[in-house]
């Protein structure tokens, strides 16, 4: 389980992602301290307990990595509806090219790419349920 909490009261983390927090929070996505918290007592269903969750899944629900890259990008831009999200499967990785507007491309990349670094974090850090590999291309 990922504690985000923790990274934006060590000021590790630039002031976009403490919004990003704020807002997943607020969206649910971010349930208490932790992502996708579970109640006491909670017992996952199913054999395999990597499959059913036993350890905490970063997202809620169906949600994929591409719906995440969507709204943290569309978070942040003035221009929501130019986003787009392509998914590219590969064997071992997959790879999510993110298109935006011509304008908000500086807001998505952000200074020395600290803004494009705190968003490929977050993907890589969600993507742990999946046991699979996200590479973030912002084009």
């Amino acid at each position: 389980m990922l504690v985000v909490a923790d990274y934006a009261s060590r000021g590790t983390c630039s002031a976009i992602f403490a919004e990003w927090v704020g807002a997943w929070k607020a969206t649910g996505i971010i349930k208490g301290r932790t992502l996708n918290a579970r109640p006491a007592g909670h017992k996952p269903t199913g054999s395999d307990p990597d499959k059913s969750g036993e350890h905490g899944s970063p997202l809620q629900g169906d949600t994929t990595m591409k719906e995440l890259l969507e709204f943290i990008a569309k978070s942040m831009v003035d221009n929501p509806g130019a986003v787009k999200v392509t998914e590219k499967p590969g064997e071992h990785s997959t790879t999510l090219e993110l298109t935006v507007g011509e304008g908000d491309m500086g807001k998505v990349i952000g200074k020395q790419g600290r803004i494009a670094k705190a968003i490929r974090t977050v993907v890589s850090a969600a993507a742990v349920r999946d046991k699979k590999k996200y590479y973030v291309e912002i084009v």
